[in-house]
């Protein structure tokens, strides 16, 4: 079955830059189909008449802007990839557009930067076959905090002595505020020489007071207001993710990988559960499920697959590269279990995360309930043979008991 020529509609109240774009996107006249609306008013008409795959934007347009016309393109197909394409630069305008829009692109734009950015939004698209699992992912404005962290930053941040390092610490804590921040900060916008690898580093580029803005009145945080049962796992998943971060950290520096790759190390372990994270708060039901099929005896990926069609890994690297992560933390999340599968082995984060997940205890979501039964995820020995990292083990596997025995996760 041949797939779907993708279907891109750009936005633009300026008829010399829409013909710019269409000038600029030539060559992908045959591997996607292109409409250009003038205007927000033009655009809704389109939608009216069509469906799109992807939406990009200009920010400022009369009557109706970049973030309101996204916002309602949102409502009316949720699963539409959503990215705002502008040159204006004001915080304001950009903090709107972080609830709505997926990644914000600054203009002017490199023509194979953009091909780049737009190509592997629609590659991800296609990669997670479930069309009601895209449809959960896409139409994800955020994920949730539990009550304690949020309260914990909100005092972090009113606090007479507060800095980028005591407030970073406490989002470096939480898979949910970790992945919005930085998802915010590795946008085009911010134009930054290499990506936002820590949150320490994007609460540094976005100062305290955007900061303050986004946890208070621009909707990019999220604090749980569910059951304390689902609050619980919620900290289950941050302890666990922490433990994996710190343990893929010092993995890397061992290994000798530079300093912005050991800082991506920790976010990639960080954000390694961020696929269970999105079950447990849209579909605790199927978590349920899967916890039900693993206690008869399935393996997790059989779980995952017969009650979900995917795997925690392969959603949380959708979500990660709908928001614009950079592709070294996606190999990683997507990877962590196979690395194998990765079509490039070599040393790196990925490298550093397995051996963390694959030296952790089970994670406690989905153990399986009978002693009988092989824990997962497992090392894989002959990708860590290749590397020449076996003997390496005895020596990362004390670390990481060590870590859970001092109450990390």
């Amino acid at each position: 079955m041949s797939t779907p020529t993708p279907r891109i509609l750009f936005v633009d109240d300026d008829r010399n830059i829409l013909q710019g774009l269409k000038r600029m996107l030539y060559s992908q006249r045959d591997q996607w189909e292109m409409h250009f609306a003038t205007g927000s008013a033009d655009a809704l008409a389109a939608l009216d008449q069509a469906r799109y795959d992807m939406v990009v934007s200009d920010m400022r347009m009369p009557d109706l802007d970049g973030a309101d016309l996204l916002s309602l393109i949102e409502k009316r197909s949720p699963s539409t990839i959503r990215i705002i394409l502008s040159g204006y630069a004001e915080d304001n305008s950009i903090l709107r557009t972080v609830a709505p829009a997926h990644q914000y692109m600054a203009k002017p734009c490199d023509p194979r930067s953009l091909i780049a950015i737009l190509d592997r939004a629609l590659a991800l698209r296609r990669s997670l076959q479930n069309e009601g699992l895209r449809h959960l992912v896409t139409s994800l404005r955020n994920l949730p905090t539990p009550p304690a962290i949020f309260s914990e930053l909100l005092r972090a941040i009113d606090s007479p002595t507060a800095s980028a390092a005591t407030v970073a610490e406490v989002i470096g804590r939480d898979v949910a505020m970790t992945a919005e921040l930085m998802k915010m900060t590795n946008s085009a916008f911010f134009s930054t020489h290499s990506a936002v690898a820590s949150p320490l580093q994007a609460v540094r580029l976005l100062g305290l007071e955007t900061v303050r803005a986004l946890l208070l009145s621009a909707g990019l945080f999220r604090q749980f207001s569910g059951s304390s049962a689902t609050a619980s796992l919620l900290d289950t998943i941050n302890h666990f993710s922490l433990h994996l971060g710190m343990m893929a950290h010092s993995i890397a520096q061992d290994l000798s990988l530079d300093p912005q790759a050991c800082t991506m190390a920790f976010s990639a372990g960080m954000l390694s559960h961020i696929g269970t994270l999105l079950l447990v708060d849209q579909m605790p039901h199927r978590v349920l499920q899967v916890q039900a099929h693993i206690k008869n005896g399935q393996t997790l990926e059989q779980a995952e697959q017969n009650n979900l069609g995917a795997s925690y890994t392969e959603l949380g690297a959708y979500l990660l590269g709908l928001w614009g992560f950079n592709k070294p933390i996606l190999e990683a999340v997507m990877y962590q279990n196979h690395p194998d599968r990765c079509p490039a082995p070599a040393i790196n984060i990925l490298t550093c995360l397995h051996i963390a997940v694959g030296l952790a205890p089970e994670f406690p979501l989905f153990a399986p309930a009978r002693a009988d039964l092989p824990p997962e995820p497992y090392l894989n020995e002959a990708y860590l043979d290749s590397l020449a990292l076996t003997p390496r083990l005895a020596k990362w596997r004390l670390r990481s008991q060590q870590t859970f025995m001092e109450g990390v996760a």
